[in-house]
């Protein structure tokens, strides 16, 4: 689980499968990309290609792209996913896929961006999706256009005793499940005037 002061996390630049072909790039936060249906290979990804072995460092809203050949006896040509830091302060690898499209384009992304096809494109339209703080079907980042940051995150997930009912049978909730509920809290802030009426926690540990 994050802490407020975490802001990166470090992620390996290598393959899978070390016998495959491998690439990847690396998106900083403010880096522009072009729509989905411009996007053909890799060289439509903006910046240099990352050295191959080692780490790199991700910050809050960066992102890598990765693509890795597949040379399996049923299976062959090549697979891409990104990587980042998740708003749980976690590292996350997703292959895109039509799940995460349908999320997406369920809770409001332009035509504009659900255009494209491929799996390259799919993994710049989950970034865009992410940094515009849409429910894409993986765990969120920080970003402006959302109402929950890392810290309050943090918050929720470390209270999640008193935000979620002991009895659910949602023992551990899910990163969305929390990011749910922070937003929910932060809203309810903003509208009391950032006064929290919170649970007395001494008094529910002595009863």
């Amino acid at each position: 689980m994050t802490s407020s002061s975490q802001q990166s996390i470090s992620i390996e630049i290598r393959p899978a499968d070390r016998r495959c072909g491998y690439w990847a790039k690396r998106i900083d936060a403010g880096t522009a990309l072009s729509l989905p249906d411009s996007i053909s290979g890799a060289r439509d990804i903006p910046g240099p290609f990352l050295r191959v072995g080692g780490e790199d460092e991700l910050a809050v809203g960066d992102f890598i792209i990765e693509g890795e050949q597949v040379h399996h006896r049923h299976q062959r040509g090549w697979t891409y996913r990104i990587g980042y830091m998740g708003i749980d302060g976690a590292l996350h690898r997703v292959a895109p896929n039509k799940e995460h499209k349908q999320a997406m384009k369920a809770d409001g992304m332009a035509l504009d961006l659900l255009k494209g096809s491929g799996d390259l494109a799919a993994c710049v339209r989950l970034i865009t999706g992410l940094r515009m703080g849409l429910h894409a079907g993986v765990v969120p980042i920080e970003t402006e256009a959302a109402p929950v940051t890392m810290q309050q995150f943090a918050e929720v997930a470390a209270l999640k005793d008193v935000w979620f009912e002991p009895s659910s049978p949602d023992l551990h909730p899910t990163a969305q499940q929390i990011y749910d509920q922070a937003a929910m809290r932060a809203r309810m802030l903003a509208a009391q005037g950032g006064m929290e009426d919170l649970p007395n926690l001494d008094a529910l540990l002595c009863d």
